[in-house]
C-alpha cells in the first residue's frame, strides 16, 4: 500500500491577525486623530457605522439564526425550491385614464412584468367623482394616478388580462370601501371567482391623514368599512389583502428607518385592536395585512430594514395571539421618492438599481421600480421599459432568484439588522405607552419626531455630509433636462362619467344606494347591490359615509424630497441666464503653480456648480495684480480667490483693492478659513468664505441675493 504524503498546511504557517493588531496599525496611520471621529460613522437613525465588522459582532445573531419560512422569518417566509426568492415586478401604471393605463399594462405584461401596481388618482382616493372634485387642480383629477369611477373602468383597465395569474396591488386610499365593491362587482361580471385573484390593497388611514393632514372620517370609520369587507369575502378569498400598512409617508418626509419600522407596526397592531373590537380575531386579521416600505439608497440599512421588518412583525404578531409559524410579514418595496432628482435627472436610474438590489436581497415579495422621470409627469414607454428592466435583469442575468437570504451571515447587515430591530422595539414599546399610534399622532409626537430627524438631515445635506450625486455634487451646469409631461387635468373632468350615468336606470340606482346611506353600519354586500346597479366611486364614497362624515385632522409631515432647495438654486440661474444671456460666473483667481492652487481650486468648482454657475477658471497667476485684471477682463460676477493660507496675507488686500475699485458690487470670496486673518481680511474686501465646513447651500443662497440672481 503506497503511503500518502501528508499535505503542507500552508494557512498554519501564517498566523490570523487580531482585531487588536488591525487597530494597532490603523491608529497608527491616523497619526493621532481619534478613530471615532474618523472612521466610525454614525447614521441618521442613531447607529454608529464601524469601518470593519467581525466574528464577534454578529456571532450570537449568526448562531441564533432560523432557517428561511421559520420563526422570526430573519431569512424569509420561503421555503420551496421553485421560489426560493423569487418577487413579484409589481410596475405602476401612472397614467391618467383607465384605457392608457390599460394600453400600458399590456404592453408591459408582455415585456416581463408579472405584477402591476394601480396607483388611483387624489380625486379618486378621496372618494370623488372626477366631475365633482370641487377643484380639478387641486385634487389632482388624473394626475399621479388613474382616475376611475365605475366598473367600466376596470373593463377598460383590464381587457384580455387573466387576473388569476397576474396579481395585484391597489392604492385606493379613502375609497377603499368603495373601490373594493367596484372592482369585486367587475369580478362577478367577467366571471372570475373572487378566491382566485390575488388583490393587494394599500389603505392606511394614519398614513393617509399624516400625509394629507385630514380624513373624511374618523380612522375608526374607516376599519369599521374594512371589517365589513373582510366578514363579507369568501373564506376560500385566502389572497385579498385589505389593509396595507404604508411606511413610505415616515421616509418621504425624511425619516429614518428605525422611525418607518417603529410607526408602521405600531399602525398594524393598532388595525389588529380595532378590528378585534369589530369581531375580527388577530388570527382572522393578521394575513389581510401587508406592508409597503419605500427602498433608498443606503443598500446595506435597506436590507437590514426589510430583514428587521420581519421580525418585529413576526414578535408583534405571535404577542397579539397569532400562531409564531403564521406571523409573516408580505413585504412590498417601492423606489423612494425623497432621494429623487429634477437635475441629472438619469442619476435616478442608477438610484434604483441600488434600490432593487436592496430590495431583493432583503427578501421583498413584490418591487416597484421607479421610472428615472418621474418628477417630469407621467413617465414615457423608454423610462417605463428601464425601470422593468431593472428588476429583470437582477432576476434573469444576475439570477438573484436563486439564493435565498443572500446577504445573511454576513457580519455587518447582521449587525445592523440587530440594532435596528432592537431599536424600532423599544419605540414601538414608547409609542404603546402613549396608547398607540393614534393617540401619538395626535398628541404630535410622531409628527415631531419626523421633523426632527428631517432637520437634522438636510443640514447634513446642505453642508454636504450626505452628498445627492448630480445636485449637491457633480452638477452638470449644461445639461439638457427631458420635456414635462404634465396632465391636463381638466380634460379628465369633463363628460366621462355623465357617459356611465346615461347608461343605468337612475331609479334603480338611486334605490340601490338608499340602504347604503340609512345603515348605521357598513354592509359589503349592499355596496356591490349597488355597484351592480351602476353606482359610481363618489356615490357609493358618499352613501356609505352618509353618517359618518365627521373630518379627522392632524398635523401632517412635512413631505419633501432632499433636492429641492438646491433645485431651487438652479432654477434662479436659469432665469438669471434667460435675463442675461447667460448663467452667473464665478471665476477662479489662482495663485502660483498647480501644486499651490490646485486643491482649493477644486474645492471651488465643486461647490459653485451645485448652485448652477459657470465656473471659469485660467492658468496660476504670479502677482495680485495680474489675477485681478484677468477676473475683471472675464465678466464674471463673482470671483474666488485660491492659493494657500501662507501666502494669503501678502495677496488679499492688493486684490481685494483692484477688485473693489474698479467694480465695487464684485463678489470676492476666498477659499479657506485662515482663522487668525478673518477680521483682516474681511476689513481689505473679502465677502465671505468657502471651506470645508461651510453651508454650502446658505452660501449658495446668499452669493445669489448678493449678485441678483
Amino acid at each position: 500500500m503506497t503511503e500518502q504524503k501528508e499535505q503542507p498546511k500552508l494557512l498554519s504557517e501564517f498566523p490570523k491577525p487580531s482585531y487588536e493588531e488591525w487597530r494597532a496599525i490603523v491608529d497608527a496611520q491616523l497619526k493621532g486623530a481619534p478613530f471615532e471621529k474618523k472612521l466610525v460613522t454614525q447614521t441618521p437613525e442613531g447607529i454608529n457605522l464601524q469601518p470593519i465588522y467581525v466574528t464577534k459582532d454578529a456571532e450570537t445573531q449568526v448562531r441564533s439564526h432560523s432557517f428561511p419560512g421559520s420563526f422570526p422569518f430573519t431569512r424569509g417566509t420561503k421555503v420551496d425550491a421553485q421560489s426560493i426568492n423569487s418577487w413579484l415586478v409589481c410596475q405602476g401604471i401612472p397614467y391618467p385614464s383607465a384605457r392608457a393605463a390599460g394600453d400600458a399594462l399590456r404592453h408591459d405584461i408582455k415585456r416581463g412584468a408579472n405584477s402591476v401596481r394601480l396607483v388611483l388618482d387624489q380625486a379618486s382616493q378621496s372618494g370623488m367623482d372626477p366631475d365633482h372634485a370641487p377643484d380639478h387642480a387641486k385634487n389632482g383629477v388624473g394626475s399621479g394616478g388613474t382616475s376611475l369611477c365605475a366598473v367600466s373602468d376596470f373593463e377598460a383597465l383590464f381587457k384580455d388580462i387573466d387576473l388569476t395569474t397576474f396579481p395585484l396591488v391597489i392604492e385606493a386610499g379613502e375609497a377603499t370601501f368603495s373601490v373594493a365593491a367596484l372592482f369585486v362587482e367587475y369580478l362577478h361580471k367577467v366571471r372570475t371567482p373572487v378566491e382566485k385573484v390575488r388583490v393587494t390593497f394599500v389603505f392606511d388611514p394614519l398614513a393617509a391623514a399624516l400625509s394629507s393632514g385630514s380624513l373624511l372620517t374618523k380612522p375608526q370609520t374607516s376599519i369599521e368599512q374594512m371589517a365589513a369587507l373582510i366578514q363579507a369575502l369568501p373564506a376560500q378569498a385566502v389572497q385579498f389583502k385589505v389593509f396595507g400598512i404604508d411606511a413610505r409617508p415616515y421616509a418621504e418626509a425624511g425619516g429614518n428607518a428605525v422611525q418607518e419600522l417603529a410607526y408602521a407596526l405600531s399602525a398594524a397592531v393598532q388595525y389588529l385592536r380595532l378590528l378585534n373590537e369589530q369581531g375580527i380575531d388577530p388570527v382572522k386579521a393578521q394575513p389581510q395585512i401587508s406592508f409597503h416600505f419605500a427602498v433608498g439608497s443606503k443598500l446595506f440599512m435597506e436590507i437590514a430594514k426589510l430583514r428587521a421588518a420581519r421580525i418585529l412583525w413576526a414578535q408583534a404578531a405571535a404577542a397579539c395571539g397569532c400562531e409564531p409559524k403564521s406571523a409573516t410579514a408580505d413585504l412590498y418595496a417601492c423606489s423612494l421618492h425623497w432621494n429623487k432628482t429634477k437635475r441629472d435627472p438619469y442619476v435616478n436610474m442608477l438610484r434604483t438599481t441600488t434600490e432593487a438590489f436592496a430590495a431583493v436581497v432583503g427578501g421583498a415579495d413584490g418591487i416597484t421600480t421607479a421610472p428615472f422621470d418621474l418628477l417630469y409627469g407621467s413617465p414615457d414607454e423608454f423610462s417605463r421599459r428601464i425601470a422593468r428592466n431593472t428588476q429583470l435583469v437582477l432576476n434573469e442575468e444576475s439570477r438573484l432568484q436563486r439564493v435565498i437570504d443572500p446577504s445573511g451571515g454576513s457580519y455587518y447587515v447582521e449587525t445592523l439588522t440587530s440594532e435596528l430591530t432592537a431599536r424600532a422595539w423599544k419605540l414601538f414599546q414608547e409609542i404603546e405607552q402613549q396608547g398607540g399610534l393614534i393617540a401619538a399622532i395626535e398628541a404630535g409626537s410622531v409628527q415631531a419626531a419626523i421633523a426632527t430627524t428631517q432637520k437634522a438631515r438636510m443640514a447634513d445635506i446642505s453642508q454636504r455630509k450626505e452628498v445627492i450625486v448630480g445636485t449637491t455634487m457633480y452638477a452638470d451646469v449644461n445639461e439638457k433636462l427631458p420635456q414635462g409631461r404634465q396632465i391636463d387635468c381638466e380634460k379628465y373632468a369633463a363628460g366621462r362619467v355623465q357617459e356611465v350615468r346615461n347608461l343605468r336606470k337612475s331609479a334603480s340606482c338611486a334605490a340601490s344606494l338608499k340602504p347604503l346611506q340609512d345603515a348605521t353600519k357598513p354592509e359589503f354586500s349592499t355596496a356591490l347591490k349597488a355597484a351592480s346597479e351602476g353606482a359610481t366611486l363618489g356615490e357609493l364614497h358618499a352613501a356609505v359615509n352618509a353618517k359618518s362624515a365627521v373630518s379627522y385632522k392632524v398635523s401632517p409631515l412635512h413631505l419633501c424630497r432632499a433636492a429641492e432647495e438646491y433645485e431651487a438654486l438652479r432654477e434662479r440661474s436659469d432665469r438669471y441666464r434667460l435675463r442675461n444671456g447667460q448663467l452667473p460666473s464665478a471665476y477662479l483667481a489662482t495663485m502660483g503653480p498647480l501644486s499651490q492652487h490646485k486643491p482649493r481650486a477644486d474645492f471651488s468648482r465643486d461647490f459653485f456648480e451645485p448652485g448652477g454657475y459657470r465656473v471659469i477658471s485660467e492658468r496660476g497667476f504670479e502677482t495680485a495684480q495680474q489675477a485681478a485684471e484677468a477676473t475683471l477682463a472675464s465678466g464674471a460676477e463673482l470671483v474666488v480667490l485660491c492659493s494657500t493660507d501662507e501666502t494669503y496675507p501678502a495677496l488679499v488686500a492688493p486684490f481685494c483693492e483692484a477688485i473693489k475699485k474698479a467694480k465695487p458690487n464684485m463678489v470676492v470670496v476666498l477659499a479657506g478659513y485662515p482663522t487668525e486673518h478673518i477680521e483682516g481680511f474681511t476689513a481689505s474686501g473679502i465677502d465671505d468664505f468657502i471651506h470645508i465646513r461651510a453651508n454650502n447651500l446658505q452660501l449658495l443662497t446668499r452669493f445669489h441675493q448678493l449678485i441678483g440672481a
